[in-house]
């Protein structure tokens, strides 16, 4: 069965003048995000833009992709094989790209990365990065279990304000991951002047969002944009609501590596649809309930002693942790053995509830050390 690379050979000589984007192009154009282009567009919405051809050539002019074969250890190494076949093709390789950000800020756990892509004159596509390879963007995902905002929800409604406000023409908004989410929240947040020019909003197998926020007056108005795909078992996507037009799409991974979409199908133009969701999937969304039975000082303590634990290691990335994978295993089981009692059993009694092995009651969670 094809995937987007297949797309690129069949497609990639009809460009977006002849054919409007599809969901298949919103796939493949929220998977540049995680190219990394710093040096090579500039980040300022209103400086001269670059193609995506000539980008492509100081990019892999200036990186030697043999040693480096993916933009880190969850993305996968065929980011760069489809940024290349892109820039061959006629249908990707003229088009414009603009403003490039990519911040992480581990003080303020943010991690946010964006770049916009001119489709056509006044049609183009904003891509939002989804989790990176870095420790600090997976805990701010997690951070989302007890938290209603992130530093990279206000970050993003920032960054689609100055673009559109820079930029002529209407626009797409995407992501893969969280950049997914990240691009319906900002649908939904972004100044009120510049919603009418957003013609539609994809998340790629994103997390959603907690029920109040999608019952927000401005969320209901927004809905209708929504474009939400997410494989038959999936994990990610099936944390917190997700509204909008969902379709279900077949993957040939398992499991969380149904999450690369590198593995979704696609038949011509679009994606091989399945009917129903998963085992995979109905047993996020029981989990993803658990989760959320769990008074919300819980989860924080679980989110904060868990990446206390990694942060131990020195490392910043999930690469490296992988790397060192026995020494950072020691170092982790060090660290949780010098909490106090209390901590160690409340980490224990967590876990044990999320797995339900009925371990737990109520009052365990009382007084949860801040």
């Amino acid at each position: 069965m094809a995937n987007i690379i297949d797309y690129l050979n069949w497609r990639g000589d009809i460009t977006f003048e002849q054919v409007k984007l599809n969901e298949v192009d919103n796939l493949i154009l929220s998977q540049l995000a995680f190219v990394d282009f710093s040096g090579i567009v500039d980040a300022d919405p209103s400086a001269p833009p670059i193609t995506i051809k000539q980008a492509a050539m100081q990019f892999f002019f200036e990186n030697d992709i043999k040693k480096n074969k993916g933009p880190g250890l969850i993305i996968s190494p065929q980011t760069y094989t489809v940024f290349r076949m892109m820039a061959q093709s006629k249908r990707f390789g003229d088009l414009q790209l603009s403003a490039f950000v990519n911040e992480i800020d581990i003080a303020e756990e943010k991690q946010f990365c964006a770049i916009t892509i001119r489709l056509k004159e006044k049609m183009s596509y904003i891509s939002i990065r989804g989790t990176d390879d870095t420790i600090v963007g997976w805990k701010e995902d997690f951070n989302l279990s007890f938290l209603d905002e992130i530093p990279s929800h206000k970050r993003v409604v920032e960054y689609v304000n100055s673009v559109i406000g820079a930029q002529p023409g209407n626009f797409y908004i995407g992501g893969h991951s969280k950049g997914g989410h990240l691009a319906l929240y900002a649908t939904v947040k972004c100044a009120q002047e510049y919603k009418n020019r957003i013609v539609a909003s994809f998340s790629n197998d994103g997390p959603g969002f907690s029920k109040a926020f999608t019952e927000l007056p401005e969320y209901k108005a927004a809905e209708s944009k929504f474009h939400v795909y997410m494989p038959q078992n999936s994990v990610v996507g099936m944390f917190f609501e997700n509204r909008g037009k969902l379709r279900i799409v077949k993957s040939k991974q398992v499991g969380i590596f149904q999450h690369d979409g590198m593995s979704w199908q696609v038949m011509g133009s679009g994606f091989v649809r399945v009917n129903k969701i998963g085992k995979d999937a109905v047993n996020t969304i029981l989990l993803n309930e658990r989760i959320h039975a769990l008074p919300p000082e819980a989860r924080k303590h679980f989110v904060d002693v868990l990446f206390g634990m990694l942060e131990s290691t020195g490392v910043k990335t999930l690469s490296e942790l992988n790397a060192r994978s026995l020494k950072n295993i020691v170092t982790m089981i060090k660290t949780f053995n010098d909490l106090d009692k209390r901590e160690r059993d409340l980490m224990l009694l967590l876990i044990a509830e999320l797995l339900d092995l009925g371990m737990t009651s109520p009052k365990d969670f009382e007084n949860v050390p801040e």
